[in-house]
């Protein structure tokens, strides 16, 4: 059995941060998005700015991945800081089955998310 891995690494483009995460987000490995998105919050610190996460590259995703998804969204509701998910398919059908999918808002891509008026 291997161990699971979640790569993500943050950059900024039109004026938002974005980060790009892949990989599997699990108990083992959600402690890096954790990491990522604190650091993002910290480094936006301002509302207004967009924080885009791009989920493309998410395989798969537990409770745990999932808590740090709506900790990372009430987060950003607390600061006014729009926060715009850009999903593989596989999480976009757990956003869905879960009922999760009413509480964020989706991008068809990072293109879209970064846009000033939120998405296309």
């Amino acid at each position: 059995m291997t161990t699971p891995v979640l790569l993500a690494h943050r950059s900024n483009r039109g004026g938002a941060v974005v980060i790009t995460a892949e990989g599997e987000a699990d108990t083992v490995t959600a402690p890096v998005l954790r990491r990522e998105l604190t650091a993002a919050l910290e480094e936006i610190g301002e509302a207004g700015t967009v924080l885009v996460l791009d989920a493309t590259g998410v395989t798969f995703i537990d409770s745990t991945g999932l808590a740090e998804l709506i900790r990372a969204n009430q987060q950003c509701e607390t600061k006014q800081i729009p926060l715009r998910l850009v999903t593989s398919p596989e999480l976009y059908r757990i956003l869905e089955l879960t009922g999760l999918i009413e509480i964020f808002a989706i991008a068809d891509s990072v293109d879209a998310a970064v846009e000033p008026d939120g998405m296309s």
